[in-house]
């Protein structure tokens, strides 16, 4: 997957994110591109107050992969979140990232 991030101008984030897709043939291999705009201040809000917390929530709103939508998440906060398993898992800030930078 190859993702590339560029600002659009009213200042939004544009993400487009590329895709090795199968075709019925195996020995055929499509690259694909969907163009996907995020509101990265909204994504910012809604992990700050506990409204986003699950990768399949992010995933589903942008109409990606869930791997996709975890690469999208990394690339854009780098160290700044954590991506915890299991049950109560989900997307949360780095706490070591946040107290280093205050």
């Amino acid at each position: 997957m190859i993702c590339t991030n560029s600002l659009t101008s009213n200042g939004r984030s544009l993400l487009i994110a590329t895709d090795a897709a199968t075709s019925s043939n195996k020995k055929e291999n499509k690259m694909t591109s969907k163009n996907i705009i995020v509101d990265w201040d909204a994504i910012t809000i809604n992990l700050t107050n506990g409204t986003l917390t699950k990768i399949a929530h992010f995933a589903a709103q942008y109409g990606v992969s869930r791997p996709t939508a975890k690469k999208m998440l990394a690339d854009h906060y780098g160290t700044s979140i954590v991506f915890n398993r299991g049950r109560t898992g989900g997307i949360v800030f780095n706490p070591v990232a946040t107290t280093a930078t205050a």
